[in-house]
């Protein structure tokens, strides 16, 4: 087993693991920290930390790899698995082409209007010179 400096140290850069510990070094340890030997919290309350650590390193990762379906959960969003990933793609595949094909789009929409215009023009046209009076 380690000096007390030495776990201390552990304790105070976070790289000590309570639980690679047997029964008895745990005790050891708490029994040391109740006579102030360490200051640490209980060897109980150190794996609890640990654990909640690892848990939140195990979200980040999770959230590099799939930032939008690690959101969806945390806002408790009934997507989840490869469902947000389908969703993001549907849309995405769907307003793609129109973004992609736009000034076609807005050809097609000019030239439209200038038709519909053109006959209405030509039937106001017809409609003057159907109700002109000579």
């Amino acid at each position: 087993m380690a000096t007390i400096k030495e776990i201390q140290d552990q304790i105070n850069n976070n790289t000590f693991d309570p639980s690679k510990l047997d029964r008895k070094q745990t005790q050891a340890l708490n029994e040391a920290i109740k006579r102030g030997l360490i200051t640490s919290p209980s060897m109980s309350e150190l794996q609890t930390e640990r654990a909640g650590a690892a848990k939140d390193a195990a979200t980040m990762n999770e959230a590099v790899k799939n930032p939008i379906g690690v959101r969806l959960q945390q806002q408790g969003s009934s997507l989840d698995g490869r469902s947000e990933a389908v969703l993001a793609g549907d849309l995405i595949g769907s307003i793609t082409p129109y973004v992609m094909m736009r000034k076609k789009y807005l050809v097609q929409l000019n030239q439209k209007y200038l038709e519909i215009n053109q006959q209405v023009c030509l039937l106001e046209l017809k409609c003057l010179a159907t109700f002109q009076i000579s």
